[in-house]
C-alpha cells in the first residue's frame, strides 16, 4: 500500500462507525444493560469510583471485578451522567480496540493484513451492535487483544499491567493469561536443554502468572465480606454438565464461525490454510508461526472456558478479532499476488458480511435488531404513562418490569415509576405486557382461553410490544 493509505482508510473506518452510532448514543438501555450493568455504573457514579468489592451491591455487580463499570462512571464524570453521556466510553473503546487491531497486525503482519482485518472486524453485526453499548465486552476484548500483543513483543510491564487489568474487568481473562502460559511452555520444551535452567523457566513463568496476583485478592476480599468467590449462579453445577458443555460448544462454534455470514470468513480461511500448508506448503517466518499459534491457542481456550458458562453470543467478541486475523493473514499470504481473485474474494465476503448487518430478523443485542426492540418498548412504556397505569397492576416478564421501574433504565422520561408492577399474576393483575424477546407462557395460555384482550401492539420490523386488558365478565 502507498504511504498514508493505510491511515486515510483506517480513519475512514472510524468516522464511518462514529456517524452510523451516533444516534444510537441516545437510546436507553437495552437487555443486560438495563439491569445489572447501568444500575451499578449509575450507582458508582453517585457513590465514589472505587476498585473494592461492595462498591456496588453484591447482587447487582454479580459478583465481577469492578474496573469495567469504574472506567464507565469515570467517563460519566468526563461526560456527563446521561444516557449519551454514559455510552460515550465504550464507543470510544470500540474504536481504540480497531486502532490497536491495525497496529496488531501492521506489527506482525502488513499494512495490507491490518486494513482488510479492520474492515472485516467493522462489518460485523455484532461489533456495531456492541460498539456503544455499556456492556464489558468490548473492553474485555481491548484488553485481550493488548495483553496478548505485549506478551508477543516481549513488554514486560505493558503484559502485567494489561493482564492485571483484564482480569480485573471479568474472570474471563483467565484464558488469555492461560493462552500465553501454554505458549511460554511450548516454546521452553522446543528449546535446547542446554540452553533451558530453573532460573529462566521460574522467571518467565513468574512473568505470565503475575497478572493473575491483585485480581485473586479482590476474589478472596469478596470471599471475605459477601461469602462467596463468584456468584453462586455462575457456579451452578448444571453449567459444568458434560452435556450441557458440549451443547454449548456446539452453539458457540456455530456462532463464531457460522452465523451472521462468518462462513464466508471460515471458508476462506479454510482455503487458504489448505493451500497453504499442503499445496503450496510455504514457510513461513517464526514471529508469523509464533503470533498465530497464540491466537489459534486463545481461540480454542475461550471456546472451551465459555462453553462452561452461561451461552451468551457477544461474550465471543473477545475471540472474534483473532479469528479474524488468522484467517486475513492465511488469506493474504496465499493470495496476495493474484490481485484479481484476492480483491474478488475480499469484496465478497464483505458484501456478505454487511447483508447481515442490515438483516433485523432477530431481536438480540448483537445486532442492529436491538434498536428496533427499544423503540417498541419505549413506545409502550410511554403509552403506559399516557395512560396514567402508574397505579395499576401490571404484569410483565424481566425485561419491561425493569423499563417500568427502574430510573436509570431511560424509558421513563418524567421520573415517575409504575409502582405496581408484578413478576406473578393475580386476581388483582389489570393489565398484562408482553414483549417479542421476552415472549410469556402464560399470557399465550390467556390469550388462547380469551381471558385477556389485546389493546394496543407496537411493531417495527421483527420486534413488538402489546399490552392486554383482563377480560370483564358478563
Amino acid at each position: 500500500m502507498k504511504k498514508y493509505t493505510g491511515f486515510i482508510l483506517l480513519t475512514a473506518i472510524i468516522i464511518l462507525l462514529i456517524l452510523l452510532k451516533w444516534t444510537h448514543l441516545s437510546l436507553p438501555y437495552f437487555w443486560d444493560e438495563a439491569w445489572p450493568y447501568s444500575t451499578a455504573v449509575h450507582m458508582m457514579y453517585e457513590n465514589g469510583l472505587s476498585l473494592f468489592p461492595g462498591a456496588i451491591p453484591f447482587e447487582i455487580s454479580r459478583g465481577h471485578p469492578l474496573f469495567f463499570h469504574f472506567m464507565s462512571a469515570l467517563g460519566m464524570k468526563v461526560f456527563g451522567s446521561s444516557i449519551t453521556g454514559s455510552h460515550i466510553f465504550p464507543l470510544v473503546v470500540s474504536i481504540a480496540l480497531i486502532v490497536l487491531m491495525y497496529v496488531f497486525c501492521r506489527k506482525f503482519f502488513s499494512e495490507k493484513v491490518a486494513i482488510i482485518s479492520c474492515i472485516l472486524l467493522a462489518v460485523q453485526p455484532v461489533f456495531i451492535a456492541q460498539a456503544c453499548l455499556l456492556l464489558p465486552e468490548m473492553l474485555v476484548a481491548f484488553l485481550s487483544l493488548f495483553t496478548l500483543y505485549f506478551f508477543l513483543t516481549n513488554k514486560t510491564a505493558g503484559y502485567i499491567i494489561c493482564g492485571t487489568l483484564l482480569l480485573l474487568t471479568k474472570e474471563t481473562g483467565i484464558v488469555t493469561i492461560l493462552s500465553c502460559g501454554l505458549l511460554q511452555v511450548i516454546e521452553l520444551l522446543n528449546m535446547n536443554r542446554k540452553e533451558v535452567t530453573v532460573k529462566m523457566v521460574c522467571r518467565k513463568m513468574v512473568v505470565v502468572i503475575a497478572p493473575v496476583i491483585i485480581p485473586s485478592l479482590f476474589f478472596v476480599v469478596q470471599k471475605i465480606k459477601f461469602g462467596f468467590f463468584f456468584l453462586p449462579l455462575y457456579t451452578d453445577a448444571d453449567n459444568f454438565n458434560s452435556l450441557v458443555i458440549l451443547e454449548k460448544l456446539k452453539n458457540y462454534s456455530a456462532y463464531l464461525f457460522i452465523y451472521q455470514g462468518r462462513n464466508a470468513i471460515s471458508a476462506l480461511l479454510i482455503i487458504s490454510a489448505v493451500i497453504f500448508f499442503f499445496v503450496r506448503k510455504k514457510s513461513w517466518d517464526s514471529i508469523h508461526k509464533k503470533v498465530v499459534s497464540l491466537l489459534s491457542i486463545f481461540i480454542v481456550l475461550y471456546l472451551a472456558f465459555s462453553s462452561a458458562n452461561f451461552y451468551s453470543p457477544r461474550y465471543l467478541l473477545s475471540i472474534l478479532v483473532p479469528f479474524i486475523v488468522v484467517s486475513v493473514f492465511f488469506f493474504d499470504a496465499v493470495f496476495s499476488e493474484r490481485k484479481v481473485l484476492y480483491y474478488s474474494f475480499f469484496i465478497v465476503v464483505a458484501v456478505v458480511q454487511v447483508t447481515f448487518c442490515l438483516k433485523r430478523n432477530h431481536v438480540s443485542d448483537h445486532s442492529l435488531s436491538y434498536t428496533d426492540a427499544i423503540e417498541v418498548s419505549k413506545n409502550m412504556t410511554d403509552f403506559c404513562a399516557k395512560e396514567n397505569l402508574y397505579s395499576k397492576n401490571i404484569y410483565c416478564s424481566f425485561l419491561m418490569h425493569t423499563y417500568l421501574t427502574d430510573k436509570y433504565a431511560g424509558y421513563i422520561t418524567d421520573g415517575k415509576l409504575f409502582d405496581k408492577v408484578q413478576y406473578s399474576a393475580s386476581e388483582q393483575t389489570q393489565y398484562y405486557i408482553q414483549l417479542s424477546y421476552e415472549k410469556d407462557e402464560l399470557i399465550e395460555q390467556l390469550k388462547a382461553q380469551k381471558k385477556i384482550v389485546r389493546l394496543l401492539r407496537f411493531e417495527k420490523n421483527y420486534a413488538w410490544s402489546e399490552i392486554y386488558a383482563v377480560e370483564k365478565s358478563n
